[in-house]
């Protein structure tokens, strides 16, 4: 009896290396986007401080300098949030490009795969009519030779 074997076994093999690769590389931008999240959300956390603080400085003795120092900064936390909004913004366009490519590699991997069991089905019937056909003329050799006794 022949052993089965997938003539495109190479190429699944391929496949299934994509798709590590491409697991990887969406692990990795899913990383770099929760990193961009967490800095986003320490901006906040800070921008909440300096507002704080600011109101404190306006409810007690007025320190006009050290008012206009805390706007200022707000104003910078303000701005630099901007920005942290469009990395974190790039990071999910990554995360989603990323996504998309491994979803891309998963249908081929699996096609693939289809095409190797529907492979190994045809094979798996042509042994058995392979088999049906040498007991069929094994019987009627049995069963001639029988007869010519």
């Amino acid at each position: 009896m022949k052993k089965f074997r997938y003539s495109m076994q190479n190429i699944l093999d391929v496949k299934y290396r994509l798709e590590d690769v491409a697991k990887g590389e969406y692990s990795v931008a899913q990383g770099l986007l929760n990193e961009e999240l967490r800095k986003l959300d320490l901006l906040y956390t800070q921008l909440r401080e300096y507002e704080k603080e600011l109101t404190l400085l306006v409810s007690g003795k007025l320190d006009f300098r050290e008012i206009t120092f805390q706007e200022n900064a707000i104003e910078h936390k303000k701005n630099m949030i901007k920005e942290q909004r469009k990395n974190v913004i790039a990071a999910e366009k990554a995360v989603e490009k990323a996504r998309k490519k491994l979803n891309d590699v998963m249908v081929e991997r699996k096609t693939h795969e289809l095409l190797k069991e529907r492979s190994l089905e045809q094979y798996m019937k042509d042994l058995n009519k392979e088999e049906s056909t040498e007991v069929d003329e094994l019987v009627s050799f049995r069963y001639n030779g029988s007869k010519d006794e």
